[in-house]
């Protein structure tokens, strides 16, 4: 677990940013990691969905992916398929791949309209503010 330093006094600060939120130390997440640009990642983003729910999702996505994790993404990104139905186990994390796979397509401009459909209203609209 990483610990939060507060930043010098009079250190710019996010105005997006929850109130004394900073983001982690790249070193503490991973000192391994290669330092790659924003754009680069970006770029890598577009195909690997996983890397693209780490990279932009860190809470969401803070274990190692199951190794059934791909099975779930391939019906979800492949173009020829329109409507996908998942049924998996509890706590395999079906909303946070679906939240993660909608942020995608918004984010790379693919979906113009999205469909939430949830066992309620009230549900539905919980998955939403989940992506924001």
């Amino acid at each position: 677990m990483s610990t939060v330093t507060p930043p010098p006094s009079g250190a710019p600060r996010d105005p997006g940013a929850p109130e004394g939120w900073l983001p982690p130390d790249p070193a503490s997440v991973s000192p391994t990691a290669p330092h790659i640009g924003v754009a680069e990642l970006v770029r890598l983003c577009t195909v690997d969905t996983e890397l693209y729910g780490k990279a932009f999702f860190p809470q969401t996505f803070r274990h190692a992916s199951p190794s059934f994790a791909k099975a779930m993404w391939e019906p979800m990104e492949d173009p020829n398929v329109r409507l996908v139905n998942l049924v998996a186990f509890r706590g395999s994390s079906k909303t946070s791949r679906a939240r993660i796979f909608a942020s995608k397509r918004i984010a790379y401009g693919i979906s113009r309209t999205i469909l939430y459909v949830g066992v309620s209203e009230g549900k539905a609209i919980e998955s939403v503010i989940g992506l924001i």
